[in-house]
């Protein structure tokens, strides 16, 4: 689930899996896509907000994870 206050870009190992194009205020949980995470690493990029823009936030959660993080790497707890 991602939420963000502007146009965002969730990319995947290298493949585009949701995109929201237009203005709006930060709205938590506002959408909802399928990751569809392999076994292993994946490489998750997360791009926000367009040039010029002044203010901008995201959030992002997965349901039913718990996961940990550690020096900005984060990890699926099993």
């Amino acid at each position: 689930m991602v939420g963000s206050g502007g146009p965002i870009r969730v990319i995947l190992n290298g493949k585009p899996v949701f995109e929201r194009n237009g203005e709006s205020t930060l709205t938590v949980d506002e959408s909802e896509f399928i990751l569809p995470l392999v076994k292993g690493k994946n490489q998750l990029l997360i791009k926000i907000g367009e040039a010029g823009q002044k203010e901008w936030g995201f959030s992002l959660r997965l349901p039913d994870c718990e996961v940990r993080n550690r020096k900005n790497r984060y990890k699926i707890a099993e």
